[in-house]
């Protein structure tokens, strides 16, 4: 949580500091309607906020109200960084939360709330409402053409030279081999970014088992039940698996440590749970 809030207050500060990159690694460009800072670390934050909006309904716990204004400052600056599907996630797993964990009038007032807030966001006619519209309206337009669907094609039927790395993959690239000139050939003359296309890369990089792992990890995170107190991993962990589509959420540097975090966490539960059914099971049959 505290990492949340270091990240929360240096994003800020870049944000409010723009001209000048003082975390990250490219030139900080209007885009949306605002100025967008692309931050590394997001790992962290996201996963700070889930485990926010879980302390919230959590019996135990205490400054409820505290938490609940972590929950609601990480949509704003969620939204700040006009990442569409990375709100529309956030969003969705705050529903989920409240319409899991609260009674039936609060489940009302949540989906209220929810649809109150966004029917006011979208017609407020903001500068990033008006950016976000216009992104989705200009994407959906292409069609077919949309980069992200050429780059995806090219990617999948036209880059890897033969099946064996079709399967095993290519390896991941340095830009310094011819390997990754090639790819930054592709980005400066075509736009196609691997890092457009989420789990793709994964494909490229890692070929097909690593794409089965993930998928694994995706099921597991459904199968393996969770304390009340930590369903946060599972928000993280679906966070992730549904960004990954047009993100490179999946092996980024800035949610790897955090995705390792949660699957050792997620580990420790699966290995406890073992042991208590395999102690029970002693202890019954002692009887």
């Amino acid at each position: 949580m505290i990492y949340g809030i270091i990240y929360i207050i240096l994003f800020l500060f870049q944000f409010t500091h723009n001209s000048v990159v003082y975390f990250g690694y490219r030139e900080f460009k209007e885009d949306r309607g605002v100025i967008r800072v692309i931050f590394p670390g997001a790992g962290v934050f996201f996963l700070s906020c889930y485990m926010a909006v879980n302390k919230v309904t959590s019996v135990k716990c205490k400054y409820k109200y505290l938490w609940l204004a972590f929950a609601l400052i990480g949509v704003i600056i969620n939204i700040m960084q006009v990442t569409r599907q990375a709100i529309v996630v956030m969003l969705l797993m705050y529903l989920v939360h409240f319409l899991r964990n609260v009674k039936l009038p609060y489940k009302i007032a949540t989906i209220a709330v929810f649809v109150l807030a966004g029917y006011i966001f979208i017609n407020s006619r903001n500068t990033i409402s008006t950016g976000l519209a216009e992104q989705q309206k200009t994407d959906a337009s292409a069609g077919p053409d949309y980069i992200r669907v050429l780059s995806a094609k090219h990617f999948l039927t036209e880059f890897s030279p033969n099946m064996l790395s079709r399967i095993l993959g290519n390896g991941f690239y340095n830009l310094d081999s011819n390997y990754g000139r090639h790819i930054k050939y592709l980005e400066e003359n075509y736009g196609y970014y691997l890092t457009d296309v989420g789990v793709i890369e994964v494909y490229i990089a890692f070929g097909v088992f690593a794409l089965l792992g993930y998928i694994l990890i995706f099921v597991k995170s459904f199968t393996i039940p969770l304390p009340p107190e930590y369903q946060y991993l599972k928000y993280y962990l679906w966070m992730v698996m549904l960004t990954s589509f047009t993100s490179d959420s999946l092996i980024s540097t800035g949610f790897l440590i955090t995705t390792v975090l949660v699957l050792y966490c997620y580990q420790r539960f699966y290995e406890k749970r073992k042991f208590d059914l395999f102690y029970l099971k002693l202890a019954t049959g002692s009887k």
